[in-house]
């Protein structure tokens, strides 16, 4: 975890969510500060991808890591049989 600031008198800091990676993170924090008209920063999660972020929340889950997998395995197999079509 890091975090990104431009000014020493940053008062508010925009926290990056799942899948948002520090490029996205810095662009939201701007986006913010244009409208607050204040410095914000930003604290950065580095993200490992929407499973690897669900796996880091939840690791005491194992049913989410199981239905992540179902999931994927059931849209590989759609994407495999429609590409041999």
């Amino acid at each position: 975890m890091g975090y990104y600031t431009t000014s020493d008198n940053t008062r508010v800091y925009f926290q990056n969510g799942m899948d948002n990676h520090t490029p996205g993170a810095k662009v939201s924090s701007a986006l913010l500060a244009d409208l607050l008209k204040q410095p914000v920063g930003a604290i950065i999660n580095a993200s490992h991808g929407i499973g690897g972020d669900v796996k880091e929340i939840f690791p005491q889950l194992k049913f989410l890591d199981n239905a992540y997998k179902k999931a994927r395995d059931s849209y590989d197999e759609e994407n495999d049989s429609s590409s041999n079509s």
